[in-house]
C-alpha cells in the first residue's frame, strides 16, 4: 500500500509539469498543513470475568504538512468541480501514553504492587482522496464543499500489567468532510 501512495504521489507530481493550467481550470500541486485529533478509548478487564474494571481514555492532537494534487473543471454556469488527493510524506508519532496502576492482575488481591502501562502509537501512509464541488460566486470568491476518503497505517506498540508486550498494526480508514472559501 506504502508503494502505491507514493506512485499515486509521484504520478500527480509529475503531471504538473506536462499539462499547461488556466486561472480556474486545470491541474494544481501545493502543500497543506492539517491539524488532526485523535481520541481513544479503552475498557480494562482486570480478572478476565468479561466486565469493564476500569476504562482509560485520552485525546492527542497534532499538525503535519502534506503534499496535494487536484484537477479542477469548470462545469455549467458558476459551478466547478475538482477531484484530487493529499499525501502526508510523514510519520506522526502520537505521545506514549503512560500511567502507573497499583492493582494487581487478581482483582481481589490484596496484594497490591505497582505497575506502569505504556501505550505509544505511530500514524504513517496517510492519503486522502477528495472532490469538492465549487460555486464561484465571483472571480474573487469561491465557496466549496468537500468530501472524501482517509486512510492511514497505524503501528501501536502497547505494554500493560494484564498482558505481555503486543503490537498492532491496523488501517484507519475514515470520511473527509469540510466547507471552505477561497
Amino acid at each position: 500500500m506504502k508503494n502505491l501512495k507514493t506512485i499515486i504521489s509521484l504520478v500527480f507530481g509529475l503531471t504538473l509539469f506536462l499539462m499547461p493550467a488556466k486561472a480556474q481550470e486545470g491541474i494544481s500541486l501545493g502543500f497543506t498543513v492539517g491539524s488532526h485529533n485523535l481520541d481513544q478509548a479503552a475498557d480494562e478487564d482486570v480478572d478476565s470475568n468479561g466486565s469493564v474494571d476500569a476504562k482509560h481514555s485520552r485525546s492527542d492532537s497534532f499538525k503535519v504538512p502534506a503534499l496535494t494534487a487536484s484537477y479542477t473543471k469548470d462545469l455549467v454556469g458558476m459551478m466547478s468541480l475538482t477531484v484530487g488527493a493529499e499525501y502526508v510524506p510523514v510519520s506522526a508519532t502520537l505521545s506514549t501514553a503512560v500511567n502507573t496502576d497499583t492493582d494487581s492482575t487478581d482483582k481481589d488481591s490484596a496484594i497490591d504492587r505497582a505497575v506502569t502501562n505504556r501505550i505509544k502509537a505511530k500514524l504513517d501512509n496517510h492519503l486522502t482522496v477528495f472532490i469538492q464541488p465549487t460555486v464561484n460566486v465571483s472571480d474573487s470568491l469561491k465557496v466549496f464543499g468537500t468530501v472524501g476518503y482517509s486512510e492511514a497505517d497505524v503501528e501501536i506498540q502497547g505494554q500493560t500489567q494484564t498482558s505481555t508486550a503486543k503490537n498492532y498494526s491496523p488501517t484507519l480508514e475514515g470520511v473527509r468532510l469540510g466547507l471552505g472559501a477561497r
